[in-house]
Order: structure tokens, then sequence, then C-alpha cells
């Protein structure tokens, strides 16, 4: 048996997960409180004008939805660690799908709203990446039309409307999978 690699050891720990799934809670809360006090609109950075607001709501988007990422995995992973899972479910899924993240995990379903916000931060992180433009590959778009699947019966266009998407909401969700990793462990 040849041993794990670096990435196939990290990957087994809740812990990794965790961790990391509280950085980017606490870095979300930082830019929705900044976004909060912005007096101007915009600034001129690097000989471009930029929208302050939009920018720094773009940076909580993502780091929001990857603490919500990450937490599920986090209970994915204590739930393998502790042989709770399903057993079709050997390793953690490199996805961004919270969706079906959500779904392996074994949590307790959300009301429809926060099923949405998941939604929307799996279109958030897919459309992110580690671009500012959305790749083109099939795999990419594959998941487009994945994400479409749940198109919202209340919008006109395929994207999915909540009532809001802001920290309160996100710690919501967050605080939902940590109760229930409570539980796991």
């Amino acid at each position: 048996m040849s041993a794990k690699t670096n990435y196939e050891i990290r990957q087994s720990l809740s812990s990794y997960y965790e961790e990391y799934a509280y950085n980017a809670l606490f870095a979300a809360n930082i830019l929705w409180k900044q976004n909060l006090e912005i007096n101007a609109e915009t600034i001129n950075f690097n000989s471009k004008s930029i929208n302050i607001v939009k920018s720094i709501d773009e940076a909580f988007r993502r780091e929001g939805s990857f603490a919500i990422e990450l937490i599920v995995k986090a209970a994915m992973a204590y739930r393998l660690k502790n042989d709770l899972s399903n057993p079709k479910i050997s390793k953690i899924s490199s996805s961004h799908d919270i969706t079906v993240l959500w779904k392996d995990a074994e949590l307790q379903s959300l009301d429809a709203e926060n099923k949405r916000r998941l939604i929307i931060a799996t279109q958030t992180l897919y459309w992110s990446g580690r671009y500012g433009e959305a790749a083109r590959s099939s795999k990419t778009l594959n998941i487009r039309d994945n994400i479409y699947r749940y198109k919202d019966k209340r919008s006109q266009n395929h994207y999915v409307q909540v009532e809001s998407y802001n920290f309160s909401d996100v710690k919501n969700i967050f605080d939902f999978v940590v109760s229930q990793i409570q539980d796991i462990k």
C-alpha cells in the first residue's frame, strides 16, 4: 500500500475543512461589515473607476459561499471518520455543487429560501473559480446546465432569486450545519 499524499490526508481531516470554513466565515463577516460602512460609490484604482460596494459584495459572496461549502465538507468528513456516511460515499467530493454536497453529507433539509441560497452559493463558486470569467470547458457547461435545473419559477430568467443573501443568511446556514456536526461528533 502506498503512502497517502498530503492532499489525501488533508481531505480526510474534518478539522482541516472546519478551520478553513471558519476562516472564510470570518472574512465574509469583515467584508460584509466593511460594505455597510462605505460612503463613496467609486474609487479610482490603478487608473480604473471601481464600484466599491459591488467589489466588496462580490468578495463577500465568494467568501460566504466558500464558508458554506467547507463547513458542509467538514460534516462529510466527520461522517466518514465516524463511519456514519452512506456506503457509496468513500471520500469527500471535490465538487463545488453545494446542493449535491449537502445531500452527500446527509444534512437535514432546509426551507425553500435557504435551498435557493445554496444554489446562489454554488453559482457564485462556479462563476468565481479562479478567474473573473466563467470557463468555457465542457465540464463547466455541464455544471451550468445542472445549476439551471434549479431555475426559479418566479423568475423570467435562469437566475435563482432570494429575498436576501447577506452575512446573517450565510451564518444561519453555517450554524445549521455546525449544530448537525455536533450531533455527528
